[in-house]
């Protein structure tokens, strides 16, 4: 089993990476978050990897923490999901923030993943929540503005989301908001309409 891989940086694509390790290159499939954040061809890059066996394939997922993995694992281990639809998850959120929302029983929030319905959130809460262990994920998880109260902050992240945020960047702006803001602010419609304004 390959846990991880260090090596040359070689070539950067649409979802994964090419890494070059003595004169073989190998394909990892990494989160977009991760990919993002790469340097230049050239660079010496570290992955923590984990080795997905099909019938038809081998594949390799890389990943910049072993937070990132463990979560991107164990969302493997909920029926329904595979390693595209987690790698999605993975893609949009940081490790520690998932882990929140699926300890706190947030199906709602979770529904703004790509390829994750209700009835999956719901699986995937129901399956997770007595498993997961905040301190696996450090201090890394944030909640959100606590002068907002947190259905509402959900589904204004979900309503971001939908107009093309990544989570990341929707928990970002609303974490922005002053308590006057927020006291200001009644609606869905009118938070999303006052972050869009702010983020033209």
């Amino acid at each position: 089993m390959i846990v991880t891989i260090e090596g040359v940086l070689k070539a950067k694509k649409e979802s994964s990476v090419i890494v070059a390790i003595g004169g073989v290159g190998l394909e990892l499939f990494v989160p977009l978050r991760t990919l993002h954040k790469l340097g230049s061809e050239g660079d010496l890059v570290f992955f923590f990897t984990y080795m997905h066996v099909r019938e038809d394939a081998i594949v390799l997922f890389g990943f910049s923490t072993e937070e990132d993995k463990l979560m991107f694992l164990s969302l493997l281990g909920v029926s329904g999901v595979g390693p595209k639809v987690a790698m999605g998850v993975i893609s949009a959120s940081t490790a520690p923030e998932l882990a929140g929302l699926i300890c706190n029983g947030k199906d709602s929030a979770l529904t703004a993943f790509p390829g994750i319905g209700k009835k999956t959130a719901q699986r995937i809460i129901l399956e997770l929540k007595d498993r997961i262990n905040m301190a696996d994920y450090g201090s890394g998880y944030r909640a959100y503005v606590s002068a907002m109260d947190s259905d509402l902050s959900e589904e204004v992240t979900a309503a971001l989301c939908s107009l093309g945020f990544t989570r990341a960047a929707a928990i970002k702006a609303i974490n922005r908001l002053s308590s006057e803001d927020i006291s200001n602010l009644s609606s869905v419609e009118d938070f999303v309409r006052e972050l869009l304004k702010r983020s033209l």
